[in-house]
């Protein structure tokens, strides 16, 4: 017999053997913990939409202007006066291009119902088909409906919320904006500061420990300060060229639609390099747009086709030639996670998300590229 059934306890006469229940790995619950927490997170970012975006648009901005800010502050000028400059220079420059935006835009609007019913006239023989289909339904309806005599039916309509929903979605983005000018400003004028705190705060962000136990950088690339801080230049850098490549895309349109005669080339031309921060999806809208203008304004089928073949071409050169060679390798990202990327994005915060989608994947990507755990999701993100 074993010892060690000599020195087990015996059960009693009668009594259940004890059953032991087996324990959970343990790294089943961290899945299930970090899987909560996720779930916790994205539900905590949807609700909080209406302060997050914001913010992190200004963060974005951020990493555009920071460079300019520190030019400024090579020149002895204190950084405070620096952030309010530049703050003061780019409100005013959009300002400038709303304002020359709005007579083009209010001609475009007065002509609209002229647009829309000559439109009207030139499609009217297409609907003919269609039309006398609905006659033909709507004769079988009457035909089979018994009407009840004697009976007055009351429609009570609640009144038109039109009004209140336009306040409402005005002050709102009065106030993302009020939001992004303020938090724009303190990021600019403090510098770095907000972040070396947020090192000195995270143990292992800080370049006194091992470097072994940093959780980004390492002997060969400095510590997580210089990290964050490259991962800033990289963010804005192609902040840049993508403000660049899109103000060039604009002017092109604009002078290739006034040379083949589509009336406000500016309003135009400006939409289409607006539209163009939306990778993929932006000419997808811009494109039957300008489309559907030409077909109002032009007499000819021929002529009505032009502009849109012109967008097409120029925005298919810029996004499969230009706009990869510009980059570079470094800031290339595949097609799919960038279209999967915006579409999460424009589902958790709408067309805001979608807007800041790319720039926030790009701050991803040289992150994750930069963890050793993490540096898997970089090699899906990369083409």
């Amino acid at each position: 017999m074993p010892m060690n059934d000599l020195f087990s306890p015996t059960p009693a006469p009668g009594a259940l053997p004890e059953v032991v229940s087996p324990r959970p790995a343990k790294g089943h619950n961290s899945t299930s913990i970090r899987g909560i927490f996720l779930l916790m997170l994205l539900a905590v970012m949807y609700i909080g939409k209406a302060l997050l975006v914001p913010v992190v648009a200004a963060i974005l901005l951020s990493f555009l202007l920071a460079p300019a800010v520190r030019w400024l502050s090579f020149l002895r000028i204190p950084r405070a006066l620096c952030a309010m400059l530049i703050l003061i220079l780019t409100i005013g420059t959009l300002a400038g291009g709303i304002y020359l935006l709005a007579a083009p835009a209010q001609v475009w609007m007065q002509r609209l119902p002229d647009d829309l019913r000559h439109l009207e006239e030139r499609f009217r023989s297409l609907r003919k088909p269609v039309d006398q289909v609905n006659a033909a339904a709507h004769q079988m309806e009457a035909m089979t409906t018994n009407h009840e005599s004697g009976k007055q039916v009351v429609t009570l309509s609640a009144p038109s919320t039109f009004a209140s929903h336009v306040m409402t979605t005005g002050g709102e983005l009065l106030a993302g904006l009020a939001i992004v000018v303020i938090t724009l400003f303190f990021l600019l004028a403090s510098g770095n500061s907000i972040l070396g705190r947020l090192v000195r705060m995270v143990p292992s962000l800080r370049a006194d420990i091992d470097p072994s136990k940093l959780l980004m950088g390492s002997p060969h690339d400095g510590d997580s300060m210089m990290v964050i801080q490259d991962t800033e230049r990289r963010v804005g850098l192609f902040l840049a060229i993508t403000t660049l490549i899109n103000a060039s895309l604009a002017a092109v349109l604009t002078l290739a639609f006034w040379m083949v005669g589509l009336p406000n080339p500016l309003l135009w031309g400006v939409l289409a390099g607006a539209l163009n921060f939306l990778p993929y999806i932006g000419p997808l809208i811009g494109i039957p747009l300008v489309a559907i203008v030409s077909l109002a304004s032009f007499p000819s089928l021929g002529m009505a086709l032009a502009p849109p073949l012109i967008y097409a071409s120029i925005a298919f050169i810029e996004g499969n030639f230009i706009t990869p060679y510009v980059m570079g390798k470094r800031l290339a990202m595949s097609p799919i996670a960038i279209f999967v990327w915006m579409a999460f994005w424009g589902w958790m915060w709408g067309a805001a998300g979608a807007l800041i989608a790319v720039p926030m994947l790009v701050m991803v990507k040289e992150f994750c590229s930069r963890i050793d755990s993490l540096k898997s999701i970089a090699t899906v993100i990369e083409p």
